[in-house]
């Protein structure tokens, strides 16, 4: 019987030893100015599972986060913020973690709160007794008082990186540029919008005068009759018209091909543009005879070279070499323009 009853006075007295409340309170960093970020270490030992009466959802990583906008951690005063709050456990010891910023010197007074309520317990169980935590004053040092310099200081430059200077002096730089180019292109938007267009117009004549030659001298390649031959070049040339002087040369008879470009360009050819326009018309009117007189009485009529409907021996390399020579009279006048 006494041997039990020593027994039962040994496991008494451990228990008591583990389950006494052993309260810690640390501040880190030790010294804490305004605007400081510091934390509030509050260690204690206690048999309750305060993981088990609280909501899941604010467990994460074996850490009870606590939730900051409880009274507790709002300052009414505005001497304080608290960031964030949580609960660990190791075993029966648990920290409460409340991570602060200062705003104000002097002491922070958290008030007394209910663990249980802070935990979000589950409503449902019957928790007579409140778990309280009272949190000693944290004192807030101030730099001033500290230094006992309360004069005001001249502005000072801000510090940069060593060699940073250089950088900031290149963007610097960079940015000057970059502005000086956006006033040159305001000041001078029409201008620089007329030679985007010419530089457009030019690009696009260019590829119309060699598209064109590509497409001519294929005409020689393939196996046309005299009729093809001739059709196939007009609508080459009218085409190209088309494109080099923006407006259409679908409808424009072969007799009023060369009336229709000194029209549209004031007369104010030069006299080899000119004898282009005149030539070119001359090949016009050539191979309208070849497309309509072809097989017909008229191309049977003497004398035969003046009526025949048909190419003389080197006549298509005639017609595709005078139609390159005109595009290139017609291209040079506009590159000296």
């Amino acid at each position: 019987m006494k041997k039990a009853l020593l027994c039962f006075l040994y496991i008494f007295v451990l228990l008591c030893a583990v389950f006494t409340e052993e309260v810690q309170q640390l501040i880190v960093p030790p010294e804490l100015y305004v605007g400081d970020v510091g934390q509030l270490r509050y260690s204690f030992n206690t048999p309750i599972d305060f993981f088990a009466l609280a909501d899941s959802s604010y467990i994460k990583d074996d850490i009870l986060y606590l939730n900051t906008d409880s009274s507790a951690f709002v300052s009414a005063s505005g001497q304080y913020e608290v960031k964030e709050a949580s609960l660990q456990r190791y075993g029966v010891t648990y920290t409460l973690l409340i991570t602060f910023v200062a705003w104000q010197p002097g002491y922070i007074n958290i008030p007394p709160f209910d663990l249980y309520e802070y935990c979000t317990y589950n409503s449902e169980l019957d928790i007579k007794e409140p778990f309280t935590i009272n949190l000693e004053p944290i004192f807030i040092s101030s730099i001033t008082e500290k230094t006992k310099d309360f004069a005001l200081r001249p502005p000072v430059p801000p510090l940069l990186l060593p060699e940073s200077k250089y950088f900031v002096l290149i963007l610097g730089v960079i940015f000057f540029l970059i502005l000086f180019a956006l006033c040159w292109i305001l000041i001078r938007f029409h201008f620089v919008i007329a030679n985007i267009l010419a530089l457009k117009d030019k690009i696009g004549f260019m590829r119309n005068e060699g598209r064109t030659k590509k497409l001519l001298k294929s005409l020689l390649v393939k196996k046309y009759d005299d009729k093809d031959f001739a059709s196939s070049w007009q609508q080459i040339m009218r085409s190209y018209l088309n494109n080099r002087f923006h407006t259409s040369f679908i409808s424009v008879t072969s007799n009023n091909i060369f009336n229709y470009i000194n029209s549209l360009t004031n007369g104010l050819l030069d006299n080899k543009a000119e004898e282009a326009a005149i030539t070119l018309s001359s090949l016009f009117i050539r191979t309208d005879y070849i497309i309509f007189a072809y097989g017909s009485i008229d191309s049977l009529l003497l004398p035969a070279e003046e009526h025949r409907a048909s190419f003389t021996l080197d006549e298509r390399k005639e017609i595709v070499q005078k139609s390159i020579d005109c595009i290139y009279l017609f291209e040079d006048t506009g590159r000296k323009a």
